[in-house]
């Protein structure tokens, strides 16, 4: 069933074997394969061995842009980001390899690594390698970075009752210090727990022009 083993390797199974048996004209197949006589149409008894699930045999994760220009040089944020990265992966050697599963460990990574002082990143490639006959696939993933984003002057919108020191107190970081994503929460929660205002949203541009 030409239809049916896309679905199948979706979820794993590159090496299914699928077969279409129709019943005799007057029998429907029974339960247990045989042929059951009944008045009407026929019916078809299809039969799945799905085989051997892949696995993740190896995987490697690669990075360029600044993120590779920091690590280069040892600096301790960018390997404690490139660590984490590494880490946190989702689909490691042993694990189970499915279509969904691939998208969303993609997905994630890129995601924590935008979090994490890189808004701009994106993927650069990404490859699965699925050897049917081994039931393993090989991963690999590249992730282009781009600029590291440092927190710039704030601006604040919105105040008519306050004066802006009242916005700017209560941040705990400085002009130059590398975004990340819950450091802005945090400051975002204690403007709330201020009571001064109604509403409060604390974003930063990810134009990365103005990374810097």
């Amino acid at each position: 069933m030409v239809w049916l083993n896309p679905l199948l390797e979706t979820e794993g199974y590159f090496a299914a074997i699928v077969t279409v048996q129709r019943a005799a004209a007057g029998t429907t197949a029974g339960a247990s394969g045989g042929a059951v006589p009944v008045a009407g149409a026929p019916e078809v008894l299809m039969r799945v061995v799905p085989g051997p699930r892949t696995t993740v045999k190896q995987w490697t994760l690669e990075v360029e842009g600044d993120l590779r220009k920091y690590l280069d040089v040892a600096d301790p944020l960018a390997q404690d980001t490139f660590a984490t990265l590494r880490r946190n992966w989702p689909l490691p050697e042993g694990e189970a390899f499915r279509q969904a599963t691939w998208s969303a460990a993609k997905n994630e990574a890129l995601a924590r690594l935008r979090a994490n002082g890189y808004p701009g990143a994106n993927w650069a490639n990404t490859n699965a390698t699925i050897d049917a006959a081994s039931a393993s696939a090989i991963l690999s993933a590249r992730l282009d970075s781009g600029p590291l984003f440092r927190l710039g002057e704030m601006r604040i919108e919105g105040l008519q009752r306050y004066q802006a020191s009242s916005v700017r107190n209560v941040a705990e970081f400085d002009v130059g210090t590398p975004h990340s994503e819950q450091r802005l929460l945090d400051f975002q929660e204690r403007l709330v727990k201020t009571g001064l205002f109604e509403g409060v949203t604390v974003e930063v541009d990810p134009d990365p022009a103005n990374a810097a």
